[in-house]
């Protein structure tokens, strides 16, 4: 399971269009468009038993809306991963982690700490894209955030959204 930001059909198609020559050139695993999305807190392997604790977890955390602008390409060669990043991230997106972070520390789940660095993935196994690759600024009115399945297939991961988290007062989750 992982907390995400999970971007409506408007913005997977602008993305889709702003990264397609990247992604094109990448000569990598291309990830599909349907599983865009940008990480808030990974939580891995999750026992039945306490993904109602995960769920109130995510009910507990308040998150007011904020723009969120994708507008630079990144590569982590490790991974050899391709990325859309936000040059400059809104103060309101580490924050949100960080208050995720916080209501996952109050359960019995033990949840690896690291630094947190908001981006997309476009292309995995890949190779860095050709010198002077840009892509277009996509903006992304943030309003909610999800919980999301991740399931192994032979064809690759899928991603289920399994509660959505609304801005506003803080509530029981939207079931999806």
């Amino acid at each position: 399971l992982f907390f995400a930001l999970w971007p409506d059909e408007s913005v997977r198609l602008a993305l889709r269009r702003s990264a397609r020559r990247a992604v094109r050139e990448s000569g990598g695993r291309a990830v599909p468009p349907a599983n865009y999305h940008v990480t808030l807190a990974f939580l891995g392997s999750v026992p039945g038993a306490q993904v109602e604790a995960v769920l109130a977890a995510g009910a507990a955390v308040d998150v007011s809306p904020f723009e969120l602008t994708l507008d630079t390409l990144g590569f982590w060669s490790r991974p050899r991963v391709l990325f859309l990043a936000p040059s400059a991230p809104p103060a309101a997106l580490p924050a949100l982690a960080a208050r995720i972070a916080d209501a996952i520390d109050r359960t019995d789940l033990i949840v690896e700490k690291k630094t947190y660095r908001p981006h997309l993935t476009l292309v995995r196994k890949t190779m860095p894209p050709p010198a002077g690759t840009r892509v277009m600024p996509v903006s992304w009115s943030v309003a909610d955030f999800v919980l999301v399945e991740s399931l192994t297939r032979h064809t690759g991961a899928e991603y289920r959204v399994i509660a959505r988290f609304p801005a506003g007062s803080r509530s029981e989750p939207n079931g999806v």
